[in-house]
């Protein structure tokens, strides 16, 4: 057989076997680390599900193209995406079933591994390439391997499986022999079974060679290689059957050359009759899965062929419908909303030769004439027939359907609202024409990734930047033009959040990059509309002009906003919300205020500002000129949440009041002068002011610069450390060094430079940690994203204060952009450092501040487009010394910039100003667009209003979670205890040692201690403490030896502050017992000090501190007032009191069943006494047996449990607040007030 000689052939089989060696000494690690895992999750979600099953079978194939909803596998399904690695859009759901995920591990193990597996359900049944996938997508698996060694043992296992002849060069041999070899080694510590791994590779190495060459010998040799053969040949065997099975699952996933693999095994085995005949099962299923695509192929293309004859030949009638059709159907909505007709419904029946439209308008029912290749010509047709009809009714009606109206907007907005206003007897010169723009805000999560590697990492990023350029249209634009900036700036032009870069070398040592679309994006409608839902489609409409191939979207209809929210939910991402402006056009051209008529106007929305003036005659019916409603685009103002319109009190000397415009203010705005109002340097159109006969005059103007540097930078920490956690801290010390930071505390860097990246706004370092070939750990820290620098003191000129800001950049910078300072063109200086790195342009803003007399402040007036986020904490404090008419500057008093209460939006930056852990950050609870309009219009629909019934608060807590990791290192434990035996004193032992560092828990069982305390080292792969006993007869003690473990603690706070000192406060009290040191009072603000120094003293290291991501919970209080209920069918009096009382119960979340009074009436009586309030009234009705109750109560009501993000914490009190509702209603209605 000459495949035996041939040496590549045999490069192949031993690489496929490593693998397989490699399979099975991962077995036990993954069973016990799959199980570890599984558990984690049933814990998280053990006291939100209560042990509830999946009542729908949830089944992951009807998964792939919607995700429906289920109270159990939902929860399930998202906390196993925040565990998953990778694009969430390519999860292979239908390879599990997700009603089993609560008590099947490999269930949910499926979800992170590639297509293929739905009916393998044991470790045997999954190869190495699925396990390999499991390890790389889950973050459990992190812990003990990093990424990019998983992904070149992959890499090992796709070349083994696309080899199409079946050879490997000694070479490539080499190379992946080295590769298992190194991911075994990285694991060893872990996983005991992999220990012994080189040794046994080589030993199948020998054994190939010597089997396959002894192949075909005579006499002896011959003889002693029999069995050496016989086994080569199985592995072979093996080998090949996987390999067919790889076949069959890339022809049905449709893969580009899976044909010509198909090819090369059929070759290679008709060279080879012996396998061909033992492995003819194989091959037959394999010839029959392609028979079978392509007879699917042969009916899909028989289709195809009658489609296209179907068009070209076109229907058996003339279309009607040569050219791009009118949109007849807009004209009939046009006409049905001129005459308050009920809106006109289109539907269509399928026929044979097509499509026949049908409508109904006014009452009148239209049939098309003939039928269409698709629904929206069939409607355009009978929309046509209904239109001809109609004009024949109604003559009057301005409806035209010739080709000029092609030009113009489908509905005519100023004729309708002039025909309106004189239907109604109004002037119409009086009337106000009211557009309304919309605006839609879409929460993206998604990656775009270069599809090819690069030589360069630069190359990688420019070749990622092109794709999302042309995922947004960017293709021809500024041709020639680096992507990356022409992105950035079209980012930065719409305000959106810039895209996160991670570059990373592959394993065929090119570079990839995936840029990561994360954050709000806001887009808004120009053009306006008459119709408050119409501007709600055309908001709709402009973003999926605009994401069309982010979102894989073609106009289909006209139902815009179904369009986007089913986009969305096909990539499994959150609801659009929606906002619509209203802007009215006054005679004359002048321009009404704006009103939000949808709750809270988002950050961004108010760049729809409208230029003032016109000169439209005041009897014009024409609509308002383009230049009066097309919106001018400004720089959105973070501050900005609906339109207020500040009074300015100026009697008082050194008192400036900024006011919300009252009733009171609007009749005295009655008399201002109307006259066009200036335009302010953001954009924003400031309000006219009548003219008061006290004047005011400007004593002095500061300006106040901001630079924004996008960086693009990465910090290598050259120092190597022997752990992990020490090498992070290392680069960390080293980038707070950096930024000018006081020295932290040992352990505590990575959270120092944390808050101090938070509070200024900045994008977190990106870690890359690194083992390097001398043993030794290195971190590299990624800096990546806009980054804002805010000049504090300002200047007396614009120029001046823009150097300000660059010498504050550049300041804050110096040792990563590596400057020192020369001389005072920090401009220039700036500009030089990011050109010499690679970097694009800065951006620069100030803002004006002015000092009126008497030591008045003016307002601020951004100069140089939008005011950066940041720049709004330099207020100027009120008062003033100097005399009116001084012409000296004003005081340092008056000019520098006084610090305020941080605000959500705010990003300069601030400095922690002590050595040791920085200031807790206390954030405003609530910021974050919560304003409770969900919750509102669930109100309003159940018919819950005031005064009856009113909303007393409405709060949305924040609660910080921090972790404190202590490293023990060969600490030895004595026991206080002394017994009677050894045994007794080596379980006591145990027993202390697992309540002190909390792996058993408080009232645990003694006797169990000693195995949780073995089964918590054997899981984590480490050395079990060792027991040294002491004492003599009858009073023997026992120490655990040799204990090296990582202890962590939690705790929580609504500060970070607050849950970081209660961390250190748990930790330094639990180890106080392990330390001998129980008993001492701890101090809640001194907490990290008193753990710092008992670990000294113990001879430990200092501990790490680390922020997590903060959660939400939402809650409302209600009060109702002489709120009635009542209930007419029942079969007597009595038992119609019991059930109000019982539905008043459950309403206000009284536990009924924990009551010991007699009946449900008696219980509400005393629950009213105790909670002091008056007892509900019952009465009789006039309906037979009917009563009614009224009562007085107050209502509270939160989100379940706490959430990761305030969205989520809204919709779980909704779905609370629903549920506790419903008891309001009886037989599914409302019941009467």
């Amino acid at each position: 057989m000459a495949r035996f000689g041939d040496d590549n052939y045999r490069n192949w089989l031993k690489t496929t076997e490593s693998l397989n060696i490699l399979r099975v000494g991962l077995r036990s690690f993954l069973e016990n680390e799959t199980e570890t895992y599984h558990r984690s999750l049933q814990h998280k979600l053990g006291n939100r599900l209560k042990g509830a099953t999946c009542q729908n079978k949830c089944d992951g194939k009807k998964w792939q193209k919607k995700k429906p909803y289920c109270d159990v596998c939902t929860p399930w399904s998202d906390e196993i995406l925040a565990n998953h690695i990778g694009a969430k859009n390519k999860v292979y759901w239908k390879n599990c079933l997700p009603h089993l995920w609560p008590n099947e591990k490999w269930e949910v193990a499926k979800v992170h591994m590639p297509n293929g597996h739905e009916e393998h359900t044991i470790y045997d049944h999954f190869d190495i390439a699925a396990l390999l996938n499991l390890m790389s997508h889950c973050t459990h698996f992190r812990k003990f391997i990093k990424d990019q060694h998983t992904s070149k043992v992959i890499h090992v296992r796709n070349c083994v499986m696309h080899s199409p002849d079946f050879t490997m060069s000694q070479q490539e041999f080499q190379q992946h022999l080295e590769k298992i070899k190194d991911f075994a080694r990285l694991l060893d510590q872990n996983v005991q079974d992999l220990k012994m791994l080189p040794n046994e590779i080589e030993k199948i190495i020998d054994t190939v060679d010597k089997g396959l060459r002894g192949h075909g010998t005579e006499g002896k040799q011959k003889n002693n290689s029999d069995a050496l053969q016989q086994k080569c040949m199985e592995m072979e065997q093996k080998a090949l059957k996987e390999k067919i099975e790889f076949l069959m699952q890339r022809y049905e996933e449709n893969q580009d050359g899976v044909k010509e693999e198909i090819e090369g095994i059929k070759t290679f085995l008709q060279k080879n009759e012996d396998l061909k005949e033992k492995l003819a099962p194989q091959l037959e299923q394999l010839q029959r899965r392609v028979d079978e695509h392509e007879k699917q192929i042969n009916v899909l293309n028989e289709r195809v062929d009658q489609l296209e004859v179907k068009v070209t030949q076109g229907p058996k009638k003339d279309p009607l419908f040569s050219m791009n059709p009118l949109k007849y159907k807009n004209y009939v909505f046009e006409l049905a909303r001129k005459y308050g007709w009920p809106e006109p419904v289109f539907t269509e029946s399928l026929e044979g030769d097509g499509y026949r439209g049908h409508v109904e308008v006014n009452g009148l029912t239209f049939s098309g004439e003939q039928a269409c290749l698709n629904k929206k010509l069939a409607h355009q047709e009978v929309a046509k027939k209904a239109l001809d009809h109609l004009q024949t009714l109604a003559p009057s009606a301005e409806v035209h359907t010739g080709e000029e109206q092609q030009t113009k907007h489908p509905v005519e907005p100023s004729e309708s609202s002039t025909s309106e206003g004189c239907m109604s007897g109004q002037d119409p010169a009086k009337t106000a024409s009211q557009y309304y723009y919309g605006s839609v805000i879409v929460v993206l999560d998604t990656e775009v990734a270069s599809e090819e590697g690069c030589g360069q990492e630069k190359e990688a990023i420019e070749a990622a930047y092109g794709k999302l350029a042309h995922l947004f249209g960017l293709d021809e634009a500024k041709a020639g033009s680096s992507k990356q900036g022409l992105v950035q700036e079209h980012f930065q032009e719409r305000g959106f959040p810039p895209p996160a870069e991670n570059s990373s070398k592959g394993p065929d040592e090119t570079f990839y990059c995936k840029l990561k679309l994360c954050g709000a994006f806001t887009f808004h409608d120009q053009e306006g509309s008459t119709k408050k839902k119409q501007a709600e489609h055309q908001a709709a409409k402009t973003a999926l002009q605009q994401l069309s191939r982010v979102l894989d979207w073609t106009a289909s209809g006209e139902n815009y906003k179904g369009d986007l929210k089913e986009r969305l939910e096909a990539q499994s991402l959150g609801q659009p919300s929606y906002d619509v402006t209203k802007k009215e056009s006054l005679p004359g051209g002048e321009r009404g205020p704006s009103v939000a008529l949808a709750g809270c106007e988002p950050a961004g929305s108010s760049n729809m500002s409208l230029p003032p003036g016109g000169t439209s005659a005041p009897n014009s019916k024409d609509k308002p000129s383009a230049a009066e409603l097309k919106p001018q685009p400004t720089k959105p103002d973070p501050a900005v949440v609906a339109p207020m319109i500040p009074q300015v009190i100026v009697n008082e000397p050194s008192v400036i009041n900024m006011e919300v415009c009252s009733t009171e203010t609007d009749r005295q705005l009655q008399d201002v002068d109307m006259s066009p109002s200036r335009v302010s340097g953001n954009g924003t159109q400031s309000v006219p002011v009548k003219e008061e006969s006290t004047s005011t005059s400007v004593e002095g103007t500061r300006y106040y610069g901001s630079v924004t540097v996008v960086l693009d930078t990465e910090l290598q920490d050259q120092d190597g450390q022997l752990q992990e956690g020490d090498a992070i801290e290392s680069a960390y010390g080293k980038l707070a060094e950096s930024f000018g930071l006081d020295k932290a505390k040992p352990g505590s860097s990575r959270a120092v430079v944390h808050m101090y990246f938070e509070r200024s706004g900045y994008p977190l370092p990106v870690e890359n940690v690194q083992k390097c070939i001398d043993d030794k750990i290195r971190c590299s820290l990624k800096l990546c994203g806009s980054f804002t620098f805010v000049d504090q003191e300002g200047s007396t000129k614009k120029k001046q204060a823009a150097h300000q800001a660059a010498k504050t950049a550049l300041q804050r910078l110096s040792k990563v952009l590596d400057w020192t300072a020369s001389g005072e063109n920090y401009i220039g200086d700036l500009k030089e450092r990011l050109e010499a790195q690679g970097l694009g342009q800065p951006s620069y803003d100030v803002t004006k501040k002015e000092s009126l007399s008497g030591g008045e402040r003016g307002r601020s007036v951004a100069l140089a487009g939008c005011e950066p986020a940041g720049s709004s904490n330099m207020s100027l404090p009120p008062g003033g010394t100097s005399a009116p008419n001084s012409k000296d500057k004003p005081s340092a008093a008056e000019l520098k910039p006084q610090p305020t209460n941080p605000d959500p939006a705010v990003v300069a930056p601030m400095i922690p100003t002590t050595g040791s852990s920085p200031p807790p950050v206390h954030r405003k609870q609530a910021k974050l667009q919560f304003q409770g309009e969900k919750v509102e219009r669930l109100l309003v629909l159940l018919g819950l209003l005031p005064p009856v019934v009113t909303c007393e608060k409405y709060s949305m807590e924040q609660r910080f979670t921090c972790s404190v990791s202590v490293q023990l290192d060969q600490y030895t434990f004595r026991s206080p205890d002394c017994t009677k035996s050894k045994k007794e004193a080596s379980r006591k032992a145990f027993h202390s040692f697992g309540l002190a560092t909390g792996i058993c828990r408080p009232g645990a069982d003694e006797t169990c201690s000693t195995q949780e305390v073995k089964q918590y080292f054997a899981k984590r792969s480490l050395p079990c403490p060792i027991e040294e006993f002491g004492g003599k007869e009858k009073a023997f003690s026992c120490s655990l030896t040799n204990v090296s473990c990582k202890l962590v603690y939690e705790g929580q706070g609504s500060t970070e502050g607050d849950a970081c000192q209660a961390a250190f406060q748990d930790a330094f009290t639990k180890l106080g017992r392990l330390f001998g040191l129980s008993g001492i009072p701890g101090a809640p603000d001194k907490a990290d000090e008193q753990l710092t120094a008992m670990l000294k003293m113990a001879g430990q290291g200092e501990p790490a501190c680390s922020l997590k991501a903060q959660q939400y919970k939402a809650s409302i209080q209600l009060k109702f007032t002489d709120y009635k209920l009542e209930h007419k069918s029942s079969t007597n009096k009595k038992q119609a009191r019991n059930y109000l009382s019982e539905r008043i119960l459950k309403m206000l979340g009284v536990d009924t069943d924990a009551s010991t009074s007699g009946s449900l009436r008696n219980s509400l009586d005393e629950w009213c006494k105790q909670k002091k309030l008056p007892e509900p009234k019952f009465e009789e009705m006039k309906e037979l047996l009917g009563v009614r109750v009224t009562f007085s109560a107050p209502f509270s009501c939160s989100s379940h449990d706490w959430e990761d993000s305030w969205q989520q914490a809204e919709q779980s009190l909704l779905q609370e607040l629903t549920a506790r509702l419903s008891w309001n209603k009886e037989d599914g209605t409302s019941s009467s007030l």
